[in-house]
């Protein structure tokens, strides 16, 4: 059990649940008119002292051992990373339904993939293709997808989206870099530092909601849907690489499913049901043995 609980597949598969729920949140404060700046805002300033406490119990006196190139890393990872994938994913979220939001958004492991290859001169084969498109096949199932909802979609919603997921590819291609000789949670504080003190500084000054629903929705966005996904994620790449960890993720829309089936009412179709299974099978295609050109230095390598 204990060293279920320290694998990097399960550390990712927490941080997809704690995520599946920043959709479902986002459109209830959205519900009490709060905007998506705004809404970023007090996530992530309710969610900075849970990281900063963190960091103080697990790094101690090392937590200040940070060179300027770390820092300048750190805070590129931050501002042009989290906090413009956040920003647009929530922009997203006002424009278009959130099931469009959510295949936008989750093109992601698709640029994250491409752009590893990139930065590490690598080809993209099939080996490392192919869990991505069944997963991103799966998805297409669980969120429902249809003609109809397509037809509709708002153009700059959509792409409000994919600029969020191209972000949170180039955060992620970065964080496999900085996690290789770095503590994760050193590394995830500190973006998240650069974050709120960018975010916060340039926006920050503005009237905030006063209904204490508004701020509980927050305060769940910023802990359960910020703080502890971010860390077991983080946590997660230093264990199994950023490659592997993006396509667990997919994970999340197939957790909301199951939220709105048990607390919305929501039925759950055959092509749901099928959609989970392919994302599932998608993520266990990560599991197979694979040659020995795939070992140790691949990028979905352990």
């Amino acid at each position: 059990m204990k060293r279920l609980l320290a694998s990097g597949y399960f550390l990712i598969t927490m941080s997809a649940f704690g995520f599946s729920f920043k959709g479902i949140l986002a459109k209830l404060a959205y519900s009490y008119g709060v905007d998506a700046m705004t809404l970023m805002l007090m996530r992530m300033t309710i969610a900075l002292p849970f990281f900063l406490l963190a960091l103080a119990v697990i790094d101690g006196k090392d937590a200040l051992k940070v060179s300027a190139r770390e820092l300048a890393l750190y805070a590129f990872m931050g501002i042009a990373g989290i906090g413009l994938a956040m920003l647009f994913s929530l922009y997203a979220l006002e424009l278009i339904d959130a099931t469009i939001a959510t295949i936008v958004v989750f093109t992601y492991p698709a640029m994250t993939v491409a752009l590893l290859a990139l930065f590490n001169g690598q080809r993209l084969t099939h080996r490392r293709l192919a869990p991505i498109a069944v997963t991103f096949a799966g998805l297409l199932l669980v969120v429902g997808m249809d003609k109809a909802a397509l037809a509709s979609v708002n153009l700059k919603g959509a792409a409000f989206g994919l600029v969020s997921a191209f972000c949170y590819a180039v955060y992620n291609a970065l964080s496999e870099r900085a996690l290789k000789d770095r503590p994760p949670i050193r590394v995830i504080t500190c973006c998240i530092v650069f974050q709120v003190a960018f975010f916060g500084g340039l926006f920050g000054w503005r009237e905030y909601p006063r209904a204490a629903d508004v701020w509980a929705i927050a305060a769940l966005q910023g802990i359960l849907s910020g703080f502890m996904p971010f860390v077991f994620f983080t946590y997660g790449v230093k264990k199994i690489g950023v490659g592997k960890a993006v396509v667990i993720g997919s994970l999340g829309p197939v957790f909301t499913a199951v939220w709105a089936y048990f607390f919305l009412n929501e039925r759950l179709m055959a092509l749901q049901v099928l959609g989970m299974f392919m994302v599932v099978s998608g993520i266990a295609l990560l599991k197979l043995k694979t040659g020995a050109h795939e070992a140790k230095g691949d990028i979905y390598a352990e």
